[in-house]
């Protein structure tokens, strides 16, 4: 999915002199070997593919400024199941989840995700389900997330020991608490929002345990440890009512949708030596300003053609979180909607979230509107469409919004 000249993160640090790691969720893709030379195939009825899986991967961490890589190749409801270490799988002795796994228990019932997997894949109960395919021997689902966080923390140790005087960077993407929900046992029935709560407990230790390594090793105190998510939470109406609770609380919507409840998500920084006391910022941020941000803290400037979209937030790390990061920024849903933030506004190109929420895509009616328009300062729940009441705010910021898309940047 990373276009080959694209620069990343990594490469950034690594030309900076930083030892560079990416353990984890790799979801962006890899090249996979045959052994007939063809494309991969993957046969449904088997579950088999045409893979080798004794052969090196391609394009994968390792080629984009990665030094080192331990990896899951997708979400862990997605074949292969395996662990790749330096773009070699840990363990290519392949046989089937079902070989394994039973395809239903006992007294599995099936719940509203069902839809999301057939008859072929394993489920167990609602958000304990996985894609029936090709498993190493040794992988286990139920471990994976634990088997990430120890290599994390290991990681962290084997820096330390060895190379104490060069700095590291460690990308860690979490299995959890994307399906399926399988918390350990430590915090099974811990929390009060069922098997997704007691997972979530599970992404709270691994940052725990992430920051006692720094503790442990006396590098917390100059080390900048961020916490994020990739989108909002998948959490639908079904589970909002039976739990009374919503992850997305105060936005509406979820993961997938155009609106701010697929968008907004936490950004946590620490840096102890750096950030004294703490502080909310209540500026618009994304995560491609990181590219922008890390380049101020290495003294790097961004090459002409890299990182269009990033805007440095490094002021806001040296205490000043009134100065604008951004003026605008723009959304793409699942199902193809772009929408653009602009100050309070926001203007959304479509009817309907754009993505898993009811109703995905409306057509206009007769004379209706065609899109949406909504001033978040007041109407933070995307629940007043003032699209006929502001035209020339519709009309500019589409203009806007279309020029970012076509330029790839603001």
């Amino acid at each position: 999915m990373i276009e080959p000249e694209r620069e990343t993160l990594a490469i950034l640090l690594k030309n900076a002199g930083y030892t560079t790691a990416c353990i984890g969720k790799w979801h962006l893709g890899v090249g996979w070997q045959t052994k007939d030379g063809g494309e991969p195939r993957f046969d449904a009825v088997t579950g088999y593919s045409n893979v080798d899986y004794s052969k090196k991967v391609t394009g994968g961490p390792n080629d984009y400024g990665f030094d080192y890589s331990f990896i899951h190749p997708a979400s862990l409801d997605i074949p292969p199941y395996l662990f790749l270490r330096n773009h070699e799988a840990v363990d290519a002795d392949m046989i089937l989840t079902t070989d394994h796994y039973p395809a239903l228990l006992e007294n599995t019932e099936f719940s509203w995700d069902k839809k999301h997997s057939n008859d072929e894949a394993v489920y167990w109960k609602k958000g304990v389900w996985w894609r029936q395919g090709e498993m190493s021997r040794s992988f286990r689902v139920e471990d994976c997330h634990s088997e990430i966080v120890k290599e994390g923390v290991a990681f962290i140790e084997n820096q330390v020991t060895e190379n104490r005087k060069k700095p590291f960077f460690l990308y860690l993407p979490l299995t959890g608490p994307h399906t399926p929900w399988m918390p350990t046992e430590q915090f099974k029935g811990k929390s009060s929002a069922g098997v997704y709560g007691d997972f979530i407990f599970d992404i709270d230790d691994a940052v725990k345990q992430i920051k006692e390594a720094l503790v442990r090793n006396g590098i917390a105190e100059n080390t900048i440890l961020i916490f994020s998510s990739d989108n909002g939470a998948y959490w639908p109406d079904e589970e909002i009512e039976l739990f009374a609770h919503d992850s997305n609380h105060g936005r509406k919507g979820q993961k997938g949708d155009v609106w701010d409840g697929g968008h907004r998500v936490p950004l946590v920084i620490s840096w102890p030596e750096k950030i004294k006391k703490a502080a909310t910022c209540n500026q618009l941020v994304s995560l491609t300003d990181f590219f922008a941000t890390f380049c101020d803290l290495t003294g790097q400037k961004s090459k002409a053609g890299q990182a269009e979209d990033s805007f440095s937030f490094w002021h806001v790390l040296n205490g000043n979180s009134e100065k604008t990061v951004r003026e605008s920024m723009v959304h793409h849903s699942s199902g193809g909607f772009f929408a653009i933030r602009f100050g309070n506004w926001k203007y959304i190109d479509g009817l309907g979230s754009g993505g898993f929420s009811h109703p995905s895509k409306l057509a206009p009616e007769r004379n209706g509107p065609v899109g949406q328009l909504y001033n978040l300062k007041e109407d933070a729940l995307e629940s007043t469409n003032l699209f006929f009441q502001y035209p020339g705010k519709v009309a500019e910021l589409k203009v806007s919004m279309k020029e970012i898309i076509k330029n790839g940047h603001h």
